[in-house]
This record gives structure tokens, sequence and C-alpha cells, in this order.
């Protein structure tokens, strides 16, 4: 009877092994994938930078691009940076998660970074992604981060953060701001979103 419980054991002992392994290999090939994306963008984004002379010159016409302005040849609008976390993933336009293979989606017609109005990006709740887009959930008041564009790079900084149950979160963009704030949404669990909320340095 005990060697039948040692074999049982041992073949426990081996299968969690394998899952933790498993998984751990499923992480670094995602967090690679990541990497690569990003690294694809920002050579993109570095190819296409202007001088801070013309980025000053366009300052007040910033609201009037238009979202193919911003887009890149994979539908990325861009990366977003945490310094802190030592944290980068792509921003992709939409947050169909099933079709846009984004850490981070930009809520459609809402304000791009660096624009006047309310900027919401979601993390995406994919498995691939869950762990490090819960990493943002550490970010605290006064914390920054940067966005990196097409035109240009937009550091905000955390106003707040709060829990908010699913239903009350307003999946649309404020109108008539004077100033360009920014939310992000990271559904942590089916019932609620942790929501970031930041406005532009």
């Amino acid at each position: 009877m005990k060697k039948i419980l040692r074999v049982i054991v041992n073949i426990i002992l081996l299968v969690v092994v394998i899952v933790v392994v498993a998984g751990t290999c499923v992480r670094q090939v995602n967090q690679t994938e990541n990497n690569q994306k990003v690294e694809i963008l920002e050579e993109a984004i570095d190819k296409h930078q202007v001088s801070d002379e013309i980025k000053e010159d366009v300052k007040d016409v910033l609201d009037t691009f238009e979202k193919e302005e911003y887009l890149l040849s994979d539908n990325s609008i861009g990366i977003l940076e945490v310094p802190k976390l030592n944290y980068k993933a792509s921003i992709g336009e939409g947050t169909n998660f099933d079709k846009v293979d984004q850490e981070i989606g930009h809520i459609k017609d809402t304000a791009l970074p660096g624009q006047k109005g309310n900027v919401l990006l979601e993390g995406s709740t994919h498995l691939k992604f869950k762990k490090s887009i819960l990493e943002l959930s550490s970010l605290e008041k006064e914390d920054s981060f940067i966005i990196k564009t097409l035109n240009g790079e937009f550091r905000y900084v955390v106003l707040n953060k709060k829990i908010v149950p699913k239903k009350q979160v307003i999946m649309t963009g404020e109108e008539n701001m004077d100033e360009s704030m920014l939310t992000i949404l990271i559904n942590g669990n089916p019932e609620e979103y942790l929501v970031i909320h930041a406005k532009l340095l």
C-alpha cells in the first residue's frame, strides 16, 4: 500500500513539475514575441520621428491628425513604456483581442495619444498577456509612463487608480476637454476593472 501511495505521489509531483515548466516556457515565448514586436515598432517610430522644432510647430494641430496618421503597418498605434517597471508593450487599434494580437488596445473613437480628450486603452485579458498586463497594477500616483507614436513621445503621469465594477465602466472618451487625459482599463477578473487615470505632462 505504501509503495502504491509513493508511486501516486511521485506521479502527481511529476505532473505538477511538467505543468510549471510548460507554463514558464509559454510565458517566455509570449514575452519574446512581445519584445520582438516592440523592437519592430521602435524601429518604425524612430525612422519616422520628426525634429523637436517640427513637433513644436505642429503641436497646435495635433488634435486634427487622423487615426491613419498614427497607424503603423500592423495596425499598431504605438508603444506603452513604463520605465519604473521595465515594461514595454505594443498598442493596437481596437480591443477585439481575438483578432488583434496586441497586449494593449486603443478603444476606438477615443482621443489618440497627445490629443485633447480622453485616450482610452484596455489591457488584453488573453492568457498569453494576462500576467504581464497585471504588472501595471503596481503603478502608483505620480508614476510616469511614455507612449511612443509616429507623431511623437507623450509622457503621462498617474493621477489615481481604483477598482470599478465592470458595469460602471464607460468605454467612450470625454469630449470638449482642454487637456489630454489617459485611462487604462485592466480586466483583472470578470466582474471588475482596475482603472488607472493619468494626464499628459
